[in-house]
């Protein structure tokens, strides 16, 4: 019987091609559409849950209040994380990164050999970088990577660039900008084949660099410069919102006298790093954020676009249902039933509907590559990645700011010292 329904259903399609291809090609683009936001979605909501241990890293944040007026940030002052790993048991690592970009050194000019190239996005962050975040080493190994002075990992792009074919490990790169002139020491290469990461950057350089990396470690102001990105991690036991409460004694005890004296009110926050990406409200961020509520709208209008396509895929249907009137007549005379007749028609839009799906994923995967380029994105063709079990969003309870006396060259405005405001 099935058999019969499906050749039926078959003869109908070629038969009406004008009326199949207009119902299957409306399914198929509206689909397409449905697919491409959804993976967008879920794309933005996938930042970070790929390091090994995500559910245990977040990063400290920052509330600074001077004048009546209230700042949010997602930096905070170099001498934390250290004293937490030191103070709280709960903290098992840490890791500090400072983006060169929000400092005022946007561009690094490469050279190796005869070749040279301007390149931005450079991290400096601690030789415990790769113990906290999950890369893909396609050359070289996480760990130590940056345990000696004036080493660097590079992302695999650069890389190319800079070495085309050739190995990368061990070889010397000058690096020239706002920090000066130094040789650093490639000892890897990373892609992000793992997952995206709020943290963008093209060039990771340890801390024991000299230059910022130097004024990092000398750095002993608790209540501003507030310039760095400051992560920890945490045992899996551990209660964070506890951990939580215990930050305003700890501050007290290392800058509550500094506070005091300049008038300033410094709370300091813990944030998930999965929530980083799709949490809003912070003045000072690695990179851009995403709105949970703009994706929500996205989700709705995939949901809506889909609805439209079915809803003309059934007027289509209905429109042409009064042309099939003397089939039905022919095959009631012949002894078809009238749940025989509902399972042919069921069948016969079951297959439109089918067809129209599995046109939409290939075709999908076609036009990817434009799609991303319209929308400036750079989603992956995958259907099998993990939907998020949750967003950890947090309020904006983790804040700002102010500069670095050690760097007042390098920092902009936003970031002068605290003492100077």
């Amino acid at each position: 019987m099935l058999k019969s329904y499906l050749k039926t259903a078959f003869r109908f399609l070629l038969k009406n091609k004008t009326f199949s291809f207009i119902n299957i090609f409306g399914l198929a683009a509206g689909t397409l559409c449905c697919l491409y936001i959804l993976l967008y979605v879920q794309t933005q909501f996938s930042y970070d849950k790929q390091h090994k241990d995500a559910n245990n890293i977040y990063r400290v944040t920052t509330e600074l209040a001077l004048t009546g007026d209230k700042h949010h940030s997602g930096a905070s002052s170099p001498p934390i994380t250290p004293k937490m790993r030191a103070d709280f048991p709960e903290v098992i690592n840490y890791t500090r990164v400072v983006k060169t970009d929000l400092l005022g050194a946007k561009q690094h000019l490469l050279r190796y050999k005869e070749k040279s190239f301007y390149e931005t996005g450079a991290l400096y962050v601690d030789s415990t970088f790769f113990d906290i975040f999950s890369y893909n080493f396609v050359e070289g190994h996480a760990a130590h990577a940056l345990d000696e002075p004036y080493s660097i990992v590079l992302l695999k792009p650069t890389v190319d660039k800079l070495f085309g074919s050739e190995s990368a490990i061990g070889k010397m790169v000058n690096i020239d900008d706002a920090y000066g002139k130094h040789d650093f020491k490639v000892t890897g290469v990373i892609d992000e084949s793992l997952g995206k990461s709020h943290l963008e950057g093209n060039m990771f350089i340890t801390m024991k660099s000299g230059g910022m990396g130097k004024g990092v470690a000398e750095n002993t102001e608790w209540a501003g410069n507030n310039f760095l990105f400051a992560y920890i991690k945490v045992r899996p036991d551990a209660d964070v919102k506890a951990l939580d409460k215990k930050f305003p004694a700890f501050l007290n005890k290392y800058a509550g006298d500094k506070l005091k004296q300049l008038g300033m009110q410094k709370e300091l926050h813990l944030q998930h790093v999965t929530s980083i990406h799709t949490t809003g409200g912070y003045e000072i961020e690695p990179s851009k954020t995403t709105d949970p509520s703009f994706l929500l709208i996205l989700v709705l209008i995939a949901i809506l676009i889909q609805v439209i396509a079915c809803i003309n895929f059934m007027n289509l249907s209905t429109a042409r249902a009064s042309k099939r009137a003397k089939e039905v007549g022919v095959r009631k005379v012949i002894g078809a039933g009238k749940y025989d007749l509902i399972k042919q028609f069921l069948g016969e839009s079951f297959l439109l509907s089918f067809i129209g799906v599995v046109i939409a994923i290939p075709l999908l995967w076609l036009v990817l590559p434009y799609l991303n380029n319209i929308t400036h994105s750079d989603i992956p063709f995958s259907v099998f990645y993990r939907l998020p079990h949750s967003a950890h969003v947090d309020s904006p309870g983790s804040r700002y700011r102010f500069g670095c006396r050690q760097l007042p060259c390098l920092l902009p405005i936003g970031f002068r010292s605290s003492e100077g405001y």
